[in-house]
């Protein structure tokens, strides 16, 4: 696994620093796509890749957190906000979310903490679910996907045959329930280096990944 250091080439943070993600930018092409899991109450990252490649930003986050923070934002330029999860198969889902207000992600996990340690009372709604698959079958030019989604990364990569896409940042979820384990995590990785990636993890728990194709 290669450690990302400060001021190492081509690969840099995009975002205000509470959802900041490592990028190459060398690899992310003039008007591309970039396909955006999870933003929660941030799109810091979002906006900041229309600003500096142009890109179509199509995020996906069914929360009412997520909900809520993007009534400010309805008119954004090149950015598709989809109420709706991310899941290894289409259809409808049952959706988890803590405390109102709490600041923490929701997840199709009731066991993921933010949900389980609420204070006060568990929302429990039913929402849409689209697949990557479908997203990749809608757009093109593809140079970029962010999976942040508070552990359905997990089934998600079990459902993918392959990957094709040339950069892929993750954020696994294994400290956040007893449902995931750092040996999934690491199962994770290693579907990945198979399909031709290789890691770099950027912070200190090895939680966060970004995987470049061919690299």
């Amino acid at each position: 696994m290669k450690i990302i250091k400060e001021g190492e080439p081509n690969i840099e943070w995009v975002g205000d620093g509470v959802e900041s993600k490592r990028v190459c930018l060398d690899l992310v092409p003039e008007g591309s796509v970039i396909i955006s899991g999870g933003i929660g109450y941030n799109i810091s990252f979002d906006t900041e890749m229309i600003s500096k490649k142009d890109c179509i930003l199509v995020v996906i986050d069914p929360s009412n957190l997520s909900q809520q923070f993007m009534q400010r934002f309805a008119h954004l330029p090149n950015f598709l906000y989809l109420k709706k999860a991310l899941n290894y198969e289409k259809g409808t889902l049952e959706f988890y979310e803590g405390d109102s207000g709490n600041g923490l992600m929701g997840s199709t996990e009731s066991a993921h903490h933010s949900v389980s340690k609420s204070v006060i009372e568990l929302n429990r709604y039913t929402c849409e679910a689209i697949t990557l698959q479908s997203l990749f079958d809608t757009y093109s030019n593809i140079s970029y996907l962010k999976l942040d989604i508070e552990g359905g990364e997990y089934a998600i990569l079990d459902s993918l045959q392959s990957l094709d896409i040339p950069q892929v940042s993750i954020e696994f979820h294994h400290f956040c329930s007893d449902s995931w384990s750092e040996e999934d995590t690491q199962r994770c990785i290693k579907k990945m280096n198979d399909w031709g990636y290789t890691e770099y993890c950027y912070d200190d728990d090895g939680v966060e990944f970004l995987f470049i194709k061919g690299k």
